[in-house]
This record gives C-alpha cells, sequence and structure tokens, in this order.
C-alpha cells in the first residue's frame, strides 16, 4: 500500500529498480547443445508488463533495439525463458521474474532503425501460458469448488506460485470433459458460491504475488460489515507538493495523475441489453421433469450485495445505485421488465445425495448483473508507476467538477469520485530515462453521492396514443403535387 511505502529508499516519482535482463536457451533433450545465457539489458529501450482482472496470467513486452543480432547468435524459437525482476524502492512487492521465469513466445515485426540495428518486440507471458495449450482436464470432481479450482491448478497447470483463493459453500458433483486447465478454472469460477458473501462467479488473475481466484465482492469487502481499504488515493493535481522541511513528498506524487480519461460513464442500453437491470431465467430440470422461472431486479437485489460505494460504516448502501428507481411505463419501473432479457439454465437439483446445485438465479443472473453494473463506469489513468498496487485493489479517485461552484463547496465530481476497483494495469519502463510509469484502469458499481430524489409519476391513460398513416396515400399526394408541375 502506498501507506506503507518507505520513502527514505524512494528519491522521486517513477523511481525503479531492474536486475540484469536475460534470455535462457534450453539444453536440448540429446545433448547436442547447452543452454546459453545472453544479457540483453543493453538491448532493451522498454519494459511493458500487463495484469488485468479479465486474463489468466501475466503478460508483457521487450522493445528491443538490436544491434547485436541477437535472433541469429542465439535463435528465439518459443523456447526461450525470461528473467529479470522489477519494483520500487521502499516496496516489499515486486515482479520476479528470476524466480519464475517468463516464457518469450512470439517475435514482432522487425523495423529497421539504421543500417546496424533494428527494432523489434520479444512478447512474454507466465509458464502457465504454455501448459494450459498442452493439455487438457479430463476427471471427475467432488468437493467444494475452491478445492477443485486448486486442484486444477496445480496438478494441470503444476504451477509452483502461490494461490490466494476465496472459500465456496456446498459440495458438488462433476466432470470436467476435456478443457484446456483455464477453459477448466472459468467453468469452475462461473458455479463457484461465495461462503462468506451473497456473490456468484469468481474471477482467476495474476500478479506479482501470484495467482487469485475471488469474487468481485471480496476484492471490496473484508468481511459483511467492513470495507476493504483503499491502497492509494488519486487525484489530478500538480507534482510538487512539498513538506514542511522544503523536501518533495514523493508519496503524493507517485499518486498525482499525468492524464485521466473517463471510458465510460453509464450505458442503460447496454444494462437493459445484458441483463443488468433485470432478467428472467427458464430452469429445466431435466432430471425431475421440471422447469420454473426465476427472476432478476436490480432494485430488490442490490442491497444483498457489496458494492465500490458505502455508508461510513462499511455496509452496504442502497440509495447509490447506478440507476435510481424511477417509473418508466404504467407506473411500472424498468427493473419489472424481467421478460426484457431471457436466459435458459438446465440444471438437476438434488441428484447426487449430500452434494448440492447452485440456483440459476445466483450462479447466473446475479453475476452477469454484477459485471454489467461493474463495466457501466470506467476510468483510466496515467500515475507513476509502482509496483505496490495490484489488479483486484481497491482506490481512492478525486475528479474536479467541470462546472462553477460556490464558495465552502467541495471541489469534486459527486458522481465520479469515491472508491474504484482497480481492472487492469500496464506497467511501462523506460531505460533511456530511467523512468517508471503505469496506465491504470479501474471500474465502479455505484455512485459516490445519491442521486438527486426525482418524484415522477406517469399517470396511466394519459400518455398521447401516436397516429397511424398509410405511406401510399402520402405518396399519392406527392405525385399530384408534381402533376400540378
Amino acid at each position: 500500500m502506498y501507506s506503507k511505502l518507505k520513502t527514505d529508499d524512494l528519491k522521486k516519482a517513477g523511481d525503479y529498480t531492474l536486475s540484469e535482463i536475460v534470455v535462457h536457451s534450453r539444453e536440448s533433450f540429446d545433448g547436442s547443445s547447452k543452454a546459453k545465457k545472453t544479457d540483453i539489458t543493453s538491448l532493451v529501450a522498454e519494459i511493458n508488463i500487463y495484469e488485468d482482472i479479465n486474463e489468466k496470467n501475466l503478460t508483457g513486452q521487450l522493445v528491443i533495439s538490436d544491434s547485436t543480432g541477437l535472433p541469429n547468435n542465439m535463435p528465439l524459437t518459443g523456447n526461450e525463458l525470461l528473467s529479470f525482476k522489477l519494483g520500487t524502492p521502499g516496496s516489499s512487492r515486486y515482479y520476479d521474474f528470476e524466480k519464475y521465469p517468463m516464457v518469450i513466445y512470439k517475435i514482432g515485426e522487425k523495423q529497421p532503425h539504421n543500417p546496424r540495428s533494428q527494432f523489434y518486440i520479444l512478447y512474454f507471458c507466465s509458464k502457465e501460458q504454455i501448459t494450459n495449450q498442452t493439455l487438457k482436464v479430463q476427471r471427475p470432481f467432488s468437493g467444494a469448488v475452491s478445492d477443485m479450482i486448486s486442484s486444477v491448478a496445480l496438478s494441470e497447470l503444476g504451477t509452483s506460485k502461490d494461490i490466494y483463493i476465496e472459500g465456496t459453500k456446498g459440495s458438488r458433483k462433476l466432470v470436467i470433459p476435456r478443457f484446456r486447465p483455464f477453459k477448466a478454472i472459468d467453468f469452475l469460477c462461473s458455479m463457484a458460491e461465495s461462503s462468506q458473501f451473497n456473490s456468484t462467479g469468481f474471477k482467476w488473475y495474476e500478479t506479482a504475488d501470484g495467482f487469485h481466484c475471488r469474487s468481485y465482492e471480496n476484492m471490496m469487502a473484508v468481511g459483511l460489515d467492513s470495507t476493504r481499504p483503499n491502497n492509494g488515493y488519486f487525484k489530478p493535481t500538480m507534482a510538487g507538493t512539498t513538506r514542511d522541511k522544503g523536501n518533495r513528498d514523493v508519496t503524493q506524487e507517485m499518486q498525482t495523475m499525468f492524464s485521466y480519461e473517463v471510458i465510460d460513464q453509464f450505458n442503460l442500453m447496454k444494462m437493459l441489453g445484458m441483463g443488468g437491470v433485470a432478467s428472467r431465467v427458464l430452469k429445466t430440470d431435466l432430471f425431475n421433469k421440471t422447469f420454473s422461472n426465476a427472476d432478476f431486479n436490480y432494485e430488490k437485489n442490490y442491497d444483498t450485495q457489496h458494492h465500490t460505494e458505502h455508508d461510513g460504516m462499511g455496509m452496504r448502501q442502497g440509495d447509490k445505485k447506478l440507476l435510481p428507481n424511477y417509473p418508466f411505463r404504467n407506473n411500472l419501473a424498468l427493473t419489472d421488465y424481467a421478460d426484457g432479457t431471457f436466459f435458459h439454465s438446465s440444471e438437476t437439483e438434488n441428484q447426487y445425495d449430500g452434494y448440492t446445485s447452485v440456483s440459476p438465479e445466483n450462479s447466473m443472473l446475479n453475476r452477469i448483473a454484477q459485471e454489467v453494473a461493474l463495466e457501466c463506469f470506467k476510468v483510466k489513468f496515467d500515475v507513476p508507476g509502482y509496483t505496490g498496487l495490484s489488479v483486484g485493489e481497491m482506490v481512492g479517485l478525486e475528479l474536479p467538477r467541470y462546472e462553477s461552484i460556490s464558495v465552502g463547496d467541495i471541489d469534486q465530481d459527486h458522481i465520479m469520485s469515491g472508491r474504484w476497483l482497480v481492472s487492469s494495469i500496464i506497467h511501462k519502463v523506460i531505460p533511456a530515462k530511467s523512468y517508471h510509469s503505469m496506465t491504470v484502469e479501474c471500474l465502479k458499481d455505484s455512485v459516490k453521492s445519491p442521486y438527486y430524489n426525482e418524484t415522477i409519476k406517469v399517470e396511466e391513460g394519459k400518455e398521447d396514443k401516436g397516429k397511424v398513416f398509410e405511406q401510399e396515400k402520402i405518396d399519392e399526394g406527392i405525385f399530384g403535387i408534381f402533376d400540378e408541375y
């Protein structure tokens, strides 16, 4: 966390520590060639590392300015390993690719720089991504879904990295029919139901700490009545704030935005079309030969889950919804039109003695609605690089109000400011400039301050009805006008 950053070790915002960047070739099976290590630190013009809660593992790029003929002297075939360490001085969290080497899987297009050098990109990813492409999961599972996910990660993926996984409730029995490990994990995550929160649908992703598997609620809260603390607090103010002794406040500069962009600020059509407002699922039980409907209602469901915003005590808050509950038509709100988005689920309850099943209204409707809500508010900003920040963490943002305000008013956007969930981070290091920056993308499913409470009543039978016209008769009139000329 930024609050734990040791500023005595950090001289200025954007500082970083970087070890030698080494490419390792693999020794051949027949012993005809030996493993070779090549230090390419001097050839690296740019380093990019990607974290994303929607991606299964870390990826990255090295921009190479090559005047040594590296691809010729050390042929790159996709079997090479890449090792280095990247961190922020004063932070205990860093990318340790020496302990867990990355795999170079692609060489990008080569572009001549001058007669003696060329630019190209080396693409790399976690070893588990390569493993995922080599085998399938085909075996039965029983027990908690969280245990099944851990089993796939340890057995099929064979990872030696730490796994941080949220516990799931219930016990299930199933067979995975020849899925790749990451697809198998996705399949299991879709039916995972948190043992602590009213949340279904987990996210599997990788950070500098290892692999994580958790619900959105777990990212937002640490308990039923406790919100997860913000790692940092960012705002687009000028850097160079001084301390009392006249020294630069490096911690504040680290949280100063160079620039920011509001990518999305609510999309009603998206929420309606994808089931974020209201939806219905037809549940078919082929074993018991029954079917039934289950509905999702955003208004009724909101207070059953944690959201990015909360009240002062960390409790769930119902008046900070993305969608105020206004009447839309015939004194019905948009949340009352469940049949507007329809799903189907085939699920057999109590098929096995002692094993449970997750209801589709939880495993499907709630999960979809939560993901849609988080995609409605999205912001992206650039700040000095800090390896102590990871995706899946909460941060605070202070975004300005672009309007005239009275003396004493808060000069920040009361809708867009507040708590946000970090969804992706791109770390960029440019050795020539000795500078580390990062692009952070954040999501939000609630507003900082409640919307104004407007009272709108639609009187039934009072709306004017549209008239119907026959196009052919209109056309006849048009031709009659032409005939006069």
